[in-house]
């Protein structure tokens, strides 16, 4: 199989926060073609592979949509924004075509239009967005059946710094509460201020961690909440490692998109114990309750308390759900794991088509 990667200097998300960079990951193991739409982007591939120590001589550069038929099986896309001129896959590529959605709630029919023209076949995800998320089925049903999960990870800055008896004994609730039609989340999130304000009377995106933040003063017996207060939607003010490694346990919601943060793997990888909800997106990561973290009914507050209060009130027991939870993200969801991931789904895909 032979893959090739376009314009990876414009990889959304990666770099210091490093949300994706295991794309390097992929680019480093794998070394891909890389395809650049235009010939200035070779001083930006230069930067991009000297600053993640990428030795040049080891990939082939080329430019060409001829050339690409002719020596890729596979084009990859980890740009996001499909109708940005950069951003578009050429049509006349006769291979598998997959980009990346990324933050898809934003200008979806557009998008979506744009996966199409370009003759995309399948779109990775932050998760199984056409399982999970009635905001994907309805915007991007081409797409559904045909969604790539690929989570978040952890950057290598996630680590365990403070034994698990030493923390304070509380979970701290941590993330962004973004609230739609917001100066933030306005017009170019019209259809999902439309779909959850309008049509649902939802105004939050992050509908649970709003909850939390209403309950901060009668739960503050076992919860630290670093959660903004309307109108302020983020806080990155405070050092997340840090805060990780100061608490047992961390909550950070899927928001109403259902897609688990990137918390939901930084956390274990700090050495915290993830409360999550029942919600499903979280056992397709393997994430079980009571074996390597707490969870929780859907947005119910009470049974949030109740079992907060349970799992620190076992002491020995939760520290074994630490440790498991540990190990499960850093067997699976290091940037190292999902790119290996990632071209196994190439794999599979392609063997698919070709078997067709």
């Amino acid at each position: 199989m032979r893959i090739a990667i376009q314009n990876p200097h414009r990889t959304a998300g990666y770099g210091d926060i490093g949300i994706h960079n295991y794309v390097v990951d992929l680019i480093r193991n794998e070394h891909p073609i890389i395809y650049l739409t235009k010939k200035l982007f070779y001083l930006d591939w230069i930067r991009f592979a000297r600053k993640n120590r990428l030795a040049l001589e080891d990939y082939t550069v080329i430019f060409s949509d001829k050339t690409l038929t002719a020596q890729a099986d596979v084009l990859l896309n980890f740009s996001g924004q499909p109708t940005v001129e950069e951003n578009i896959m050429p049509k006349d590529f006769t291979g598998l075509k997959i980009a990346h959605v990324m933050d898809y709630m934003g200008q979806a029919t557009e998008n979506h239009a744009a996966l199409r023209a370009q003759g995309v076949d399948y779109v990775f995800g932050y998760a199984a967005h056409d399982k999970h998320c009635a905001f994907f089925q309805t915007y991007y049903p081409s797409y559904v059946g045909r969604v790539i999960p690929v989570p978040f990870g952890f950057h290598p800055r996630f680590t365990n710094q403070k034994p698990f008896a030493e923390r304070a004994r509380m979970v701290a609730a941590l993330g962004s509460v973004s609230v739609f039609g917001s100066r933030l989340h306005g017009a170019p999130f019209r259809e999902a201020v439309d779909f959850f304000l309008f049509k649902q009377r939802e105004p939050f995106m992050h509908k649970f961690r709003r909850m939390l933040q209403e309950r901060e003063r009668e739960f503050a017996h076992i919860m630290v909440s670093r959660l903004p207060h309307y109108p302020q939607e983020s806080d990155f003010k405070y050092d997340l490692v840090a805060e990780l490694n100061t608490y047992q346990l961390f909550t950070s919601c899927e928001s109403l998109f259902y897609f688990p943060a990137a918390k939901t793997f930084e956390g274990p990888a700090a050495g915290g114990v993830l409360v999550c909800s029942e919600n499903p997106c979280f056992t397709d990561l393997g994430f079980e309750d009571g074996v390597n973290c707490v969870k929780h009914k859907e947005f119910d507050p009470a049974d949030f308390r109740v079992n907060v209060e349970a799992a620190l009130g076992n002491q020995e027991k939760l520290a074994a759900i630490a440790a498991a939870g540990a190990a499960l993200v850093r067997d699976r969801y290091s940037h190292s794991a999902i790119a290996k991931t990632i071209i196994a789904s190439c794999a599979k895909l392609l063997d698919t088509r070709q078997s067709a």
